[in-house]
């Protein structure tokens, strides 16, 4: 069951990035299980921007990357993802398109209802990418998520965790399918 994992650090732009750098050279065996990751910060003017990815290759790359975009400009609320590049900048497209992010704000209920994903995280992803932070969202193929939380926790950052059920995993795919995105490629 895939883990969706948003790592926040407070007042520190450039942290998400620097713990993604470390991950890459990380010789421990659970990073094998990191299946897609999007470093990006939130200027003082609010504006989103993505300072990498880690996309590994595999057969769901693709699948992973939109996934984690759709999850972050629908927590976010963002029409776009400055310097975004790839699948994830895709994602966030579509979850502006859907909510009409740029016209108004959309209420986590709306992601909630149409994702089957609980209020809860969308909002506490949210808080975690305020003006001045940055954050890490990630989507790890593991088996031990109580594991995956500690190792990111030694990095000093708040961590949201969310395992995917089948259902879940379901009603995003059909959706970045519907939306034109790499599925109907």
């Amino acid at each position: 069951m895939p883990e969706i994992v948003v790592v926040g650090f407070r007042d520190n732009i450039h942290r998400a990035s620097g713990v993604l750098d470390e991950l890459r050279v990380l010789d421990d065996k659970w990073i094998l299980d990191l299946a897609d990751a999007a470093a990006i910060h939130r200027d003082l003017d609010g504006v989103v921007a993505m300072d990498q990815c880690y996309q590994p290759t595999g057969r769901r790359t693709g699948e992973w990357g939109g996934t984690l975009g759709l999850l972050l400009g629908a927590s976010l609320s963002i029409p776009y993802l400055r310097d975004g590049s790839g699948e994830v900048a895709d994602g966030v497209i579509i979850a502006a398109g859907l909510g009409r992010v740029g016209i108004a704000g959309v209420e986590a209920s709306f992601w909630a209802d149409l994702l089957g994903i609980p209020v809860e995280f969308f909002e506490r992803a949210t808080e975690l990418a305020l003006p001045g932070d940055s954050t890490i969202y990630a989507v790890l193929e593991a088996l031990d998520s109580a594991m995956v939380s500690a190792r990111f926790q030694r990095y000093g950052g708040s961590v949201l965790q969310l395992s995917l059920n089948w259902e879940q995993q379901t009603k995003i795919e059909r959706l970045l399918a519907d939306s034109g995105s790499f599925y109907a490629r």
